[in-house]
């Protein structure tokens, strides 16, 4: 026998834990006022979020909390989406979106931080550190 690889879960777009409710029965019940289904629609798309936000930054906690600021955008802008069958495309962009500028604000702080940057490249900051 080889070695057994775990199976691959694949997102479902119906959640066990949401019940046999589409994604947009849940849209649908969010646009009505209904608290709950805030909890059902991130039930249903924590995985898919995480898992998006985990492969653009290579932290868990970091994808984690990419996740959690992409619900709460998704949700302060729900009334902008026009179709909810377009719901799983939109809420993909909106995670793309803050993974992007979360590894934007990682270069910026990566840059040089003293005075001024070494005119010579390299040889300038070895030698700046033998005086």
């Amino acid at each position: 026998m080889g070695i057994r690889r775990p199976r691959r879960r694949v997102l479902s777009i119906v959640n066990t834990k949401t019940g046999n409710a589409s994604y947009t029965a849940i849209i649908q019940r969010i646009r009505e006022g209904d608290d709950r289904a805030v909890g059902d629609l991130i039930l249903a798309f924590q995985d898919m979020a995480v898992g998006l936000a985990y492969g653009w930054t290579g932290n868990i906690e970091t994808a984690r909390e990419i996740a959690q600021e992409a619900f709460l955008d998704i949700h302060l802008n729900l009334h902008q989406l026009r179709d909810p069958v377009a719901f799983p495309a939109w809420f993909r962009h909106v995670v793309v979106k803050h993974c992007d500028r979360v590894t934007r604000r990682r270069q910026v702080a990566a840059r040089w931080l003293g005075e001024d940057p070494p005119a010579d490249g390299p040889e300038a900051i070895a030698s700046a550190g033998k005086q």
